[in-house]
């Protein structure tokens, strides 16, 4: 009986559930969900345009609000055509990885040195090396962040000024003029 109840008690509650209104008395399940899509996309859309990172390079450059620099260097990137390259661009991860690797040495010989003292916790030892594991990882991640900057930087410049770029780095932009004539037509 119990398992009657509880397959009647579902079959109530799916029906509840279920839109029984025909395609002419309001919009579907189908639509709401579309629309809200719609707009969390256009919201994230609009957020990451007026936050990107690339932006702090017009606020050094022209002093601008980092609003409006953001705003200002996306439409620079959309008319320009240099997204793709973007997109490719694996620097900020490769900083990345190589901050994970050398904060994993530094725990690793951190470890070594704890756990050969006899009078160490093993719990403390490994709240000491979960420690060491952060605060390594955000200074190697600090001290690329020039690096990543500059990168950056020379893709504004390419975006916004061909020429300057061409006369200060020829190889760097026949590069990236390069990549950006295969990914569309530059």
């Amino acid at each position: 009986i119990s398992v009657l109840s509880r397959f009647s008690l579902g079959q109530r509650i799916r029906y509840r559930v279920m839109n029984t209104s025909d395609s002419n008395s309001g919009p579907g399940m189908i639509d709401k969900l579309r629309a809200f899509w719609q707009s969390f996309h256009d919201t994230s859309s609009l957020f990451v345009r007026n936050h990107h990172d690339l932006g702090l390079c017009h606020v050094a450059a022209y002093y601008k609000s980092y609003t409006r620099a953001a705003n200002d260097v996306m439409t620079l990137i959309d008319s320009s055509g240099i997204e793709p390259i973007l997109h490719e661009d694996i620097s900020s991860h490769m900083c990345s990885s190589i901050s994970k690797s050398i904060a994993g040495i530094i725990v690793i010989f951190v470890g070594q040195y704890l756990t050969r003292t006899p009078d160490n916790e093993h719990i403390v030892v490994c709240e000491i090396m979960v420690t060491t594991f952060a605060m390594s990882y955000v200074l190697i991640y600090t001290m690329m962040e020039p690096l990543q900057a500059s990168i950056k930087a020379v893709y504004v410049c390419f975006a916004q000024n061909h020429q300057s770029l061409s006369h200060a780095f020829p190889i760097l932009y026949h590069r990236l003029a390069r990549m950006s004539r295969e990914r569309n037509d530059f």
